[in-house]
């Protein structure tokens, strides 16, 4: 396996792109590394997430596993539908699974 393949070669690469990407959005910037971790990737990596959290929800949304409400500021509020709150976990058949499985 060639150094450019490992799989630790590769969390390097994508650390320097988080780095190179903070830099072309903040081009003045500067730090120690503690900073670069707590400021620069911490905010590539929430950035990510919440990507990835907004896709999961959108999914949860679109199966009736949760209700989105848009609030007055333009937000949107999700919690469990109604017909779960009131029928417990029987009206989601995942936990149903789960369940059983254990």
């Amino acid at each position: 396996m060639a150094a450019d393949e490992h799989p630790k070669s590769a969390r390097v690469d994508e650390i320097g792109e988080a780095i190179l990407d903070y830099l072309a959005e903040n081009p003045g910037s500067s730090d120690t590394i503690e900073g670069i971790v707590e400021w620069w990737l911490m905010e590539h990596h929430i950035r990510q997430e919440t990507a990835r959290v907004q896709r999961a929800v959108d999914r949860l949304v679109e199966s009736g596993l949760l209700d989105a409400r848009r609030s007055p500021d333009g937000r949107c509020h999700y919690s469990r539908p109604s017909d779960v709150a009131e029928h417990g976990d029987e009206a989601n058949p995942q936990s149903n699974r789960e369940r059983s499985d254990g």
